[in-house]
């Protein structure tokens, strides 16, 4: 497909003028090479200052450029000078594009022998890959056998789960390096909850105990090695709130004996306990099952019945369930009176930007930061780049100072002087003036 009409306003709006300008240096430059078009993906190798190269990915949709990501850190907000700068190569020399074929029609000419020859050969290259490869027919077997007998009742599970275990702990330990050489961006959450919605996959086709069977080996390994990342300020919360609502669905729609249940309950105790986490959802599921009040409430079409949803304790439950029905008026009127905790506050604002609706995400966010709790340096962190995203300058510089004075550092002190330029003192109360003062001081000595 050709490559939709875009303006370089459209890259100016997703990016800092900074990382435009610095872009403009690296396209002006000859930095970015290999660029190839398959279909409605573009891929780019653009020269790095801390990297041979790192690798852009943008994809199409019919008439608007719809995602870009690249392998730096980058973490500011808005578009990386990498992608800048290809973006501009697209702009002022299409030319440079070679336009190649889909996975989908290179594989269409090969058989089955060749196919096969083509994983094995790849797999040798990249040893890794056969776990992989594993986990995906898993997940591909589960799901045919679950569709084409859907009343059979759900057996014990049948899939290796070692590929999961060797996949969390390379995750992990990639993240542990990651986080040595100084950069201060999680890359651990969504690589995680990219295997956990592999799990809830057997779950949506009644396959209970394949979930389950996922979910243990996820939990366990991610439990037994955190404490390496832990070191490094790495954050578990994402993570446990996936997991617990996967855990939840896969104990919902899988058949356990008596003694499974109890087995079960013990682990997710002593999970809680190891990870100073929470599985409270799934283990009043694994307690209550079907008989539990708000799912036969949700069953019976109840669902928006708030007393009782109060007298659960579950008001951030009530308050998400309404922003997936689409009731975004409602649901942000109820959070003035049920919101009471940064955790409440990050997960509906979460939902609401899940659902498109970013504007009223970034408001509760903001009302989030005076509550009680302990996530508040993501939440800030979060709504800032959200904010640059909706090109709200003024309340990003202020959400990165609400995750300043949070967890004070240099790379964010950086970062909130980006944002502000000159105008930087007069946005800080006086106890952030003597830390922003001290990391001046600083880089006047090194400099």
């Amino acid at each position: 497909m050709p490559i939709p009409q875009f303006t370089e306003v459209t890259v100016r709006q997703n990016t800092s003028p900074q990382s435009f300008e610095r872009g403009e240096t690296y396209y002006r430059n000859g930095a970015v090479d290999n660029l190839t078009l398959r279909g409605n993906i573009l891929q780019a190798e653009v020269e790095g200052s801390q990297a041979p190269c790192y690798c852009v990915r943008i994809s199409f949709e019919s008439h608007s450029l719809a995602e870009a990501s690249c392998a730096c850190a980058y973490s500011l907000g808005g578009w990386c000078k990498h992608i800048v700068a290809t973006l501009l190569v697209c702009l002022h020399q299409p030319q440079e594009i070679e336009e190649c074929p889909t996975l989908e029609h290179l594989l269409d000419r090969l058989n089955h022998q060749q196919t096969q020859l083509l994983l094995q050969n790849l797999a040798a290259e990249q040893p890794d890959l056969t776990d992989r490869i594993e986990r995906h027919i898993n997940r591909i077997v589960g799901v045919t056998r679950s569709q084409q007998s859907p009343t059979a009742s759900p057996q014990l599970s049948t899939i290796n789960t070692a590929p999961y275990r060797q996949q969390v702990r390379q995750i992990l330990r990639d993240a542990e390096r990651y986080l040595e050489d100084g950069y201060e961006e999680d890359p651990i959450a969504s690589d995680i909850l990219e295997l956990i919605s592999e799990a809830q996959k057997f779950s949506q086709c009644e396959d209970g105990n394949n979930a389950i069977a996922i979910l243990q080996s996820i939990t366990e390994t991610c439990i037994e090695y955190w404490d390496d990342v832990a070191d490094y300020g790495a954050d578990n919360d994402e993570i446990v709130t996936a997991l617990d609502e996967a855990w939840t669905e896969a104990i919902l729609c899988a058949e356990l004996t008596q003694e499974q249940q109890t087995e079960l309950r013990e682990n997710l105790t002593t999970w809680q306990d190891e990870w100073d986490a929470s599985f409270a959802m799934s283990l009043e599921a694994l307690h209550q099952g079907w008989d539990y009040s708000p799912l036969q409430l949700i069953l019976q079409g109840n669902i928006l019945e708030r007393g009782v949803w109060e007298a659960e304790g579950l008001n951030q439950q009530y308050l998400v369930m309404l922003v997936g029905l689409g009731r975004v008026s409602e649901a942000i009127s109820a959070s003035q009176t049920l919101m009471t905790s940064v955790e409440e506050a990050k997960a509906l604002a979460f939902e609401l930007r899940k659902q498109g609706a970013k504007s009223q995400a970034l408001e509760v966010a903001q009302a989030g930061f005076p509550l009680e709790g302990h996530c508040l340096y993501e939440l800030a962190t979060w709504a800032s780049d959200l904010a640059l995203e909706l090109g709200d300058r003024a309340t990003a510089l202020k959400a990165k100072i609400q995750a300043f004075s949070v967890q004070p550092s240099f790379q964010g002190y950086r970062n909130i002087e980006d944002l502000s330029g000159e105008q930087l003192m007069l946005q800080y109360n006086g106890w952030i003036k003597f830390v922003v003062l001290t990391c001046n001081l600083i880089v006047n000595q090194i400099g």
